[in-house]
C-alpha cells in the first residue's frame, strides 16, 4: 500500500515482489505530461509531412502528364514516387508520438520496495526494470505544479559521437521530493 494514496497496490507490482519483499511506494506516471512532452517533435513531423507531400508531386510529374495525355505512363513513373510512401510510416508515428506515449504511460508503473526500486511496463513490449540502492544516482526535477521526475540511475552507452546517456527513473510523478526522502531514508542511499 503507498503511503501517499490510499489505493491497493497493482497486480502488475505485486506480481514482480520477492518473497518477503515490503512496498513502501507505488505510483503512475501523469500520462498528460508524457503526452505534452512527444509535441514536441510536432515541427519535425509537420516538416516532413510537407516534404514528403512536396516530394510525392515532383515524383510523380511525368506520371500525371502522361495520364492527362491518355498514354499509360512507364512502370518507373510510377514505381519511383511509391518510394515516397514509405516515408508515411515514420511522419504517421512523429503525428501519433503522444498519443503513443500517454498510452505507454498508461502502462507504467512505479513501485518502491524496502529492497529497490521497481519499473513494470506492461504491453505488447512489457519491462521489469530494477534499480537497487548501490546502483542509484538519485537527481530530482520539479515541475511546476508540484510533479517532478526521479532520476534513480544514468547508464551511458555507446562511445565517441555515439555515446548517449540513458536515465531510468520516475518520470511525471506527483510528490517527488517526499517519494525521493522515502527513498534515502528506507534504502539507505
Amino acid at each position: 500500500m503507498s503511503p501517499f494514496s490510499n489505493t491497493p497496490s497493482p497486480p502488475e507490482i505485486e506480481r514482480e515482489l520477492d518473497a518477503g519483499e515490503r512496498l513502501l511506494w507505488t505510483g503512475r506516471p501523469n500520462a498528460a505530461r508524457w503526452r505534452n512532452r512527444a509535441f514536441r517533435m510536432w515541427p519535425f513531423a509537420f516538416l516532413m509531412t510537407a516534404f514528403m507531400l512536396f516530394w510525392l508531386w515532383g515524383a510523380t510529374a511525368h506520371a500525371r502528364s502522361e495520364w492527362q495525355k491518355g498514354r499509360t505512363p512507364p512502370f518507373t513513373s510510377v514505381a519511383f514516387p511509391a518510394f515516397g510512401l514509405f516515408m508515411l510510416y515514420p511522419a504517421g508515428l512523429l503525428w501519433l508520438g503522444p498519443w503513443l506515449e500517454a498510452a505507454r504511460a498508461r502502462r507504467t508503473f512505479y513501485a518502491v520496495t524496502d529492497n529497490r526500486a521497481l519499473i513494470v511496463t506492461t504491453g505488447r513490449k512489457a519491462s521489469v526494470q530494477s534499480v537497487s540502492p548501490a546502483q542509484m544516482q538519485i537527481e530530482r526535477r520539479d515541475y511546476f505544479g508540484g510533479e517532478g521526475d526521479l532520476i534513480l540511475m544514468r547508464v551511458v552507452k555507446g562511445s565517441g559521437e555515439d555515446e548517449k546517456t540513458v536515465e531510468t527513473g520516475f518520470l511525471a510523478i506527483p510528490n517527488p521530493r517526499e517519494v525521493e526522502q522515502l527513498i534515502r531514508q528506507n534504502l539507505k542511499i
